[in-house]
Formats: structure tokens, C-alpha cells, sequence
């Protein structure tokens, strides 16, 4: 089903005004702290431990997506973009797996890969439960940063891939640009491969016992 040209563009000023308010929620102060994170996890307590780096950059998005509240339209129980593609590195897959104690794969590095949002669409994430992701605090950096500032999860459906306008999800670029500095600086130093959450871990739903969201 395709919207009516008026209601994309009715969703579009909703989304332009939720990702104005979001952008001044955040402190000053906080924002300028993404410059540093390159350098931090380079200090020598992070230096020589990728997953405790890694934690530090999940920190502080989690900190700045504290302040979206009332302006996007994820919340528990918004389940679209858990059955598209997820990106997940093997770092990433690891951290997961050391906390959950599910067995995972290796994938090997393919530079040539390029990630395909919602190509997934018969197979969910094989973390969610009942509509829920059951790794929450573990999840990885693509859907930390995976935020709609629509009103609703309507255009997030894998139905309106085609008319759902860029700017109704956050700009990774601009908004977390420190953060994938960082990122890139714990992949270029650990190796691993990349791909979708299922080549890691299957698309058979996974018990983690009593993780779940919060």
C-alpha cells in the first residue's frame, strides 16, 4: 500500500519538527563529547579491549537517544526495522554472544560488501521475542542508531519502502559522526568480517534466557 502523496508530505513536516526538537535536546556539552571518542578509546585501558571500547561508544548514544523522548516514534513493542537487514560486525557479534551464550559464526571481511536495508522480510531478527528485542542491552550500533522521527511506525514497514522520505531517520552522518570515527578505528584494529545479525547467529528465533528489554 502506497500513501497519498498529501499524508507523506503531512509525515514529512512532523518529521523535519520531531529531528529539530531532538537536535536542541541535546546538551551542548554532550554533543561535543563525540569529538573526543576517537581519542578515547585509544587510551590504554581501551587500547587493548575492543569490547569494553565498543561499550563506550553504545554509552554515549545511548545517553544522547535519552533525550528523544517524545520525538520519535520507536518504542518497545516497534518491531519494523528488526525484520530488515541488520548490520552487525563480528566484533559486534562476539560482545553478543560472550553475553548471551549463543553460539555464533565467523564471517569473513568482504570490502566490496554493501548493506541492503529490507531486504529481510520473511525472516525476523532471531533476537526478537513476542515483538521485542531480548538482547536490548547488547544490541548492536545499527540499531542504536536506527531512530524514525516520524510520528508513528507506519512508514517503517517494509510496504512503504518506497515512499518513505530519508529524512525520517537520523542522519548517522551528522548526528553521530564522532561515534563512527571511533568505530572504525576499533574495526581497523580488531579485523572481522560484517554482514547481517542471521549469517551470525541463524534465522531461527534464540532463547538468551531472562535477557530482555528493560
Amino acid at each position: 500500500m502506497v500513501l497519498p502523496a498529501s499524508e507523506v508530505s503531512r509525515r514529512k513536516t512532523i518529521m523535519l519538527r520531531n529531528a529539530d526538537a531532538f537536535s536542541k535536546r541535546v546538551p551542548l556539552a554532550l554533543q561535543k563529547e563525540q569529538r573526543g571518542l576517537a581519542r578515547e578509546i585509544q587510551r590504554r585501558q581501551y587500547r587493548d579491549n575492543d569490547v569494553k571500547a565498543l561499550g563506550v561508544l553504545y554509552d554515549y548514544v545511548d545517553r544522547v537517544m535519552a533525550h528523544g523522548k517524545g520525538n520519535v516514534a520507536c518504542k518497545r513493542g516497534c518491531s519494523a526495522c528488526c525484520k530488515a537487514e541488520i548490520a552487525l560486525w563480528q566484533l559486534e557479534a562476539d560482545l553478543i554472544a560472550a553475553k548471551t551464550g549463543v553460539a555464533v559464526r565467523s564471517v569473513p571481511l568482504d570490502p566490496g560488501r554493501k548493506m541492503t536495508p529490507y531486504t529481510m522480510t520473511t525472516s525476523p531478527c532471531p533476537f526478537l521475542v513476542n515483538e521485542t528485542c531480548s538482547i536490548y542491552a547488547y544490541r548492536p550500533l545499527a540499531c542504536r542508531t536506527m531512530v524514525s522521527f516520524d510520528a508513528d511506525s507506519t512508514l517503517c514497514q517494509f510496504d512503504h519502502r518506497f515512499d518513505t522520505p530519508a529524512l525520517m531517520m537520523i542522519d548517522r552522518a551528522t548526528t553521530f559522526g564522532g561515534v563512527y570515527e571511533a568505530f572504525n578505528v576499533i574495526l581497523h584494529r580488531n579485523g572481522g568480517g560484517a554482514g547481517d545479525i542471521r549469517e551470525f547467529f541463524g534465522e531461527s528465533p534464540v532463547k538468551v534466557g531472562d535477557n530482555h528489554q528493560a
